[in-house]
C-alpha cells in the first residue's frame, strides 16, 4: 500500500458549520489516498459557536488566544513549527489571511512541498506589511486559491509576488441537493423568526459589522416602511455594530419593523421566510449566503461588489453600495411585484446556482489540485 499523502489543513478559527466549503475540501480528498488533519489556531467546538466538529481524520485545537493572534505571534509559530516537524506533512492548505501570513513565513523552514493558500475576502492585502510579506515569502511552493473572479483580479492587480502563475480560482459553490433535504417550508420558517403570513419581508444573514452596509439597508428600508408598514426588515446575525443599529432602529421607532433574531446556527435553512433577500455589503469575495439565496428560490438584491455580479449576472437587480437611493428604488420596485413575477426570477436564479456552482465540481477541481502539485513534486 502506497504512503498516504498527509495534508495539513489549517484555519485561524474553530467555527464549524454543517456544509462549510472548508468540509467540502476534506469531504474531495479520499481517505485511501489522504490523511487530513486539520487545524484550528483559536477556538474548540466548546468556545465555537456552533459546537460542531470537523469530520477530518484528525484535529488538532492549539486554543490560542486572540493576543497570541497580533503582533509577531512568536509563542504561536514556534508551537506550530515544532507541530509540523513532528508531523512532516506533504501538503498545507491554509484559509484566510492570518493562517497565511503565518504559514508563508514558517514553510522557509519547514520547505512543505505544496502549499496552497484560500483567499476568501477582497481587500485582504490593502495594507502594505501585508504586500511586503507576500512579497517576501511567497515562492514556488505556493498556490493561492481565491474564490471568486473578483478576488483572483484584486490579487493581480496587487502583484508583490501574486501572478498569473501562482493564483487560480475555485468559486465558492453549495451542496444544492443536501440543502434543499433540510430547507424549511415558507411557513415553517416565518414561524421560527416570529412572521406573520400576510407580511412582505425583505432579509439578509451575515456578521453585523460595517463592511455588511446594514445602515443603508435600513435607511432604505425605512423610507419604504413609511408608506407601506405592512413590511418587515429582518437581519440575522451577530456584531459589533448590532447595538448601534438597535439604537437607530428604537430612535426612529422602527423596532416593530427592523428585527435582529441574532445568531442562529444553519440561518440558511430559514431564508424562505423572506420575499426578497436583500445583500447590502460595501465589499464580499463570493458570499456563500447569496448562493443560500439563490437555493431557496427568492428573488435578489445586491450590491456590485466582489464575485457578486458574476455569480447573479442579470438575474436579480444591481446597485451601488453605499447608494440608499438605489437601493430604495430596488426594494419598492420588487415589493410591487406580482408574488408569480417574485417566483420566476427566484427559478431563474435557481437554475443560474445549479448550472455554474455546483459542489461536485468545487471537490472534484480541490482534488485534481492537490493530486497534480503533489504528481509534480514526485516528478521532479
Amino acid at each position: 500500500m502506497n504512503k498516504r499523502i498527509k495534508v495539513l489543513h489549517l484555519q485561524p478559527q474553530c467555527s464549524v458549520r454543517i456544509s462549510d466549503l472548508q468540509e467540502e475540501i476534506i469531504a474531495a480528498l479520499p481517505t485511501e489516498e489522504f490523511e487530513v488533519v486539520t487545524a484550528y489556531l483559536t477556538d474548540t467546538p466548546e468556545t465555537s459557536t456552533s459546537g460542531m466538529q470537523s469530520q477530518s481524520e484528525r484535529i488538532k485545537y492549539f486554543n490560542f488566544c486572540k493576543q497570541d493572534m497580533k503582533g509577531l505571534r512568536l509563542a504561536l509559530m514556534h508551537q506550530l513549527l515544532k507541530f509540523c516537524r513532528e508531523e512532516n506533512f506533504d501538503v498545507v492548505i491554509t484559509h484566510r489571511f492570518k493562517a497565511l501570513d503565518i504559514m508563508l513565513k514558517l514553510n522557509k523552514l519547514l520547505k512543505i512541498p505544496h502549499c496552497i493558500g484560500v483567499i476568501h475576502n477582497m481587500d485582504d492585502f490593502n495594507r502594505f506589511y501585508r504586500k511586503l510579506n507576500t512579497l517576501l515569502f511567497l515562492d514556488k511552493h505556493w498556490t493561492i486559491v481565491t474564490v471568486s473572479q473578483a478576488v483572483n483580479d484584486y490579487l493581480s492587480h496587487i502583484g508583490y509576488g501574486f501572478n498569473n502563475g501562482n493564483i487560480m480560482t475555485i468559486n465558492n459553490a453549495i451542496d444544492t441537493d443536501k440543502l434543499l433535504k433540510r430547507i424549511y417550508s415558507k411557513e415553517k420558517a416565518r414561524e421560527q423568526l416570529g412572521l406573520s403570513s400576510d407580511n412582505f419581508v425583505f432579509g439578509t444573514v451575515g456578521r453585523i459589522v460595517s463592511v455588511k452596509g446594514y445602515l443603508y439597508l435600513i435607511k432604505a428600508f425605512e423610507k419604504l416602511y413609511r408608506s407601506n408598514n405592512n413590511i418587515k426588515l429582518v437581519i440575522i446575525g451577530d456584531g459589533k455594530l448590532k447595538n448601534e443599529l438597535q439604537q437607530y432602529v428604537n430612535s426612529n421607532n422602527l423596532q416593530d419593523a427592523v428585527l435582529f433574531p441574532g445568531e442562529i446556527i444553519d440561518a440558511k435553512l430559514l431564508v424562505p421566510a423572506f420575499d426578497t433577500f436583500v445583500l447590502s455589503s460595501l465589499s464580499e469575495g463570493l458570499p456563500l449566503v447569496l448562493l443560500e439565496a439563490m437555493a431557496a428560490k427568492i428573488p435578489v438584491i445586491a450590491t456590485k461588489v466582489g464575485g457578486v455580479p458574476s455569480v447573479i449576472t442579470d438575474q436579480a437587480e444591481l446597485i451601488d453600495s453605499k447608494d440608499i437611493k438605489q437601493l430604495f428604488q430596488a426594494m419598492n420596485k420588487y415589493y410591487q411585484l406580482s408574488p408569480e413575477q417574485r417566483h420566476s426570477l427566484g427559478e431563474r436564479l435557481f437554475q443560474r446556482l445549479v448550472e455554474s456552482f455546483d459542489i461536485k465540481l468545487y471537490r472534484q477541481r480541490y482534488l485534481q489540485l492537490v493530486q497534480k502539485n503533489n504528481q509534480d513534486q514526485y516528478t521532479k
